[in-house]
C-alpha cells in the first residue's frame, strides 16, 4: 500500500509543472509568513495574513489532487494520504467560514436593536460620520447585567449590555462607543479573528500577534480620549469593566 503512495510521489516529483508550482508555493509561503511578521500597518497585515492562508493550501492541494489522478490503481492508502493532505486547506477554509459568517451571529445572538432615537444611537451614528465609516453604525442591546461591549464588523453593529447602560454614566458609554468606532474604522475585528486563526496554525507567531493586538486596544483608546479631551472617562469606564 505505501508503495503506491511512494510511486505517485515519485510521478509527481517527475512532473517538471507540478514540481515547480509546489516549490514555488512553499516559498511565496515562507515569504509571506515573513513579511506578515514584519508588517506594521495592520491593514497590510490583515491583506497579507489573507494572502498567506492561500498560498500555504495550494501545495497541499496540489499534490493531493495529483495523486488522485491515479487513484483507481493506488488503493486505500493514497485516498488516506489525500484526506491528510486535504486536512490542512480544508481546515483553514471551515475556520474562515466560521469567522466570517457564523461568529458575527452568534456575537449578536440574544440582542436587540437599541432604538434609532436613543441618545448612545444617536451618538454613535454621528461620530461615524466624522470617522468615515461607510455604514451608519447599529447598536445592539446584550441582556446581561455586567457591563460588555464589542463590535461586529459585519453589519457594522456595536454591541453593548444592559450593565453598560445602567452602571456607566453617559460620558463613560460615550467613550466605549468611542473606541469600539476606531475598531470598526481600523478593521479591528477582521484583523483579531484572522490572528486567531494564524496563531491557531503557526502558534510560535504568539508573541508577535500579541503585541499587535494590544496596539489595535492602544490605538483605538487614544482615538476616544482625543475626541473627548481627556482619558478620565475612559479610564472610569475601563475600571468597571474589569471590577
Amino acid at each position: 500500500m505505501l508503495g503506491h503512495v511512494v510511486a505517485g510521489l515519485e510521478a509527481f516529483a517527475a512532473d517538471p509543472v507540478k514540481l515547480g508550482a509546489f516549490l514555488i508555493s512553499l516559498w511565496l509561503a515562507a515569504a509571506l509568513y515573513f513579511a506578515v511578521g514584519v508588517e506594521k500597518n495592520l491593514a497590510r497585515k490583515t491583506l497579507l495574513m489573507k494572502l498567506n492562508f492561500f498560498v500555504a493550501a495550494f501545495p497541499f492541494s496540489l499534490l493531493a489532487l495529483s495523486l488522485g489522478c491515479s487513484v483507481a490503481q493506488l488503493g486505500c492508502a493514497v485516498v488516506l494520504t489525500q484526506v491528510l493532505l486535504l486536512a490542512v486547506p480544508l481546515a483553514l477554509v471551515v475556520a474562515l467560514v466560521l469567522i466570517r459568517i457564523l461568529m458575527p451571529r452568534l456575537q449578536c445572538a440574544g440582542c436587540r436593536s437599541l432604538h434609532k432615537s436613543h441618545a448612545l444611537s444617536r451618538f454613535a451614528v454621528r461620530e461615524a460620520k466624522l470617522l468615515g465609516l461607510p455604514l451608519a453604525p447599529k447598536v445592539f442591546l446584550l441582556e446581561r447585567q455586567a457591563p460588555v461591549a464589542y463590535c461586529v464588523e459585519d453589519g457594522s453593529v456595536i454591541v453593548v449590555s444592559v450593565g453598560v447602560l445602567e452602571l456607566l454614566s453617559r460620558r463613560e458609554q460615550e467613550a466605549v462607543v468611542l473606541h469600539e468606532l476606531h475598531h470598526l474604522a481600523s478593521n479591528g475585528p477582521s484583523f483579531k479573528a484572522l490572528s486567531a486563526v494564524y496563531r491557531f496554525f503557526l502558534p510560535f507567531s504568539s508573541r508577535s500577534f500579541s503585541k499587535d493586538i494590544d496596539l489595535v486596544e492602544i490605538r483605538a483608546d487614544d482615538y476616544a480620549a482625543s475626541r473627548q479631551g481627556t482619558r478620565r472617562f475612559l479610564n472610569s469606564a475601563r475600571g468597571k469593566f474589569s471590577s
